[in-house]
């Protein structure tokens, strides 16, 4: 997450987001980072285009926080090989899917940025997610910006703040060719990041019931606080109110019998 020209400015990763099962990632020397993630399926049922179940499976997820209410401008670097493969469905904090579609313009080849539904977003202040959906099978999806500000990203767009930690373990099994049942249990998100107030929450790339323990460490690799977190499910809440975590870069440890140790950085800020 940062800050630029005095307003909101974020970008984040496709591949670096929670990336479902229906997807994959792909390599391409004009992605941002070398890699962006594609849809494998097609919503195209009986001769008309049907949202899909709004399940983990088949969207790439993000999750961003925003300081304050205000009118908000969502972009994403995207691939739209044809007008057959140009399309998707948009979702804001669980809301209904969006049709997105018409994005291929044949005197544009490449990755290009786009306003997401041509349109602004009012956003209270705090955590928001957006879903892109698949809806046609070999639309690429690079990247995305969020704003309050009247640019627009050009490029490959400033440094994304959502791949301090490995990528989810969904595309590193859709790289290689591998179940995601083979691949050991791993956090695929972390928010908000800078953390605003007390709470981090974590998001996993499986379904887990366990303990799990954590440390945070500061840049001096002393341990600032630890505990542990009983997980049910695909989502946690590490609390660190009651503690001193002052505002600089920090490192999260945090593993479990099923999670393998990760390592996570995040920023504290007021």
């Amino acid at each position: 997450t940062g800050c630029g020209g005095g307003g909101y400015q974020v970008y984040l990763e496709a591949e670096c987001a929670s990336v479902g099962n229906t997807w994959s990632v792909k390599n391409n020397s004009l992605a941002s980072s070398g890699k962006y993630v594609e849809s494998n399926l097609n919503a195209l049922f009986g001769g008309l285009f049907t949202a899909p179940p709004a399940t983990s499976a088949n969207r790439v997820e993000f999750n961003f926080v925003v300081p304050s209410t205000g009118s908000y401008s969502i972009y994403s670097r995207v691939l739209t090989p044809s007008y057959t493969d140009d399309s998707f469905y948009i979702s804001i904090d669980g809301g209904s899917p969006q049709t997105w579609n018409g994005l291929h313009n044949p005197s544009e080849s490449g990755f290009r940025w786009l306003k997401v539904l041509n349109q602004n977003y009012t956003l209270t202040a705090g955590t928001h997610t957006i879903s892109f959906y698949y809806r046609e099978n070999g639309t690429g999806l690079d990247k995305i910006y969020i704003t309050d500000q009247s640019d627009v990203p050009t490029g490959f767009g400033a440094t994304a703040s959502n791949c301090a930690l490995s990528r989810s373990s969904n595309a590193q099994a859709a790289e290689v060719g591998v179940s995601e049942e083979e691949v050991k249990a791993s956090v695929t998100s972390v928010y908000p990041n800078p953390l605003v107030g007390n709470d981090l929450n974590l998001t996993f790339n499986q379904e887990l019931s366990e303990t799990l323990q954590y440390r945070v460490y500061d840049n001096w690799g002393r341990i600032v606080t630890q505990g542990s977190i009983e997980v049910k499910g695909d989502k946690a809440k590490i609390s660190f109110r009651g503690t001193n975590l002052v505002n600089s870069n920090l490192m999260l440890i945090i593993e479990g019998e099923t999670l393998s140790q990760q390592r996570l950085r995040f920023i504290k800020s007021e």
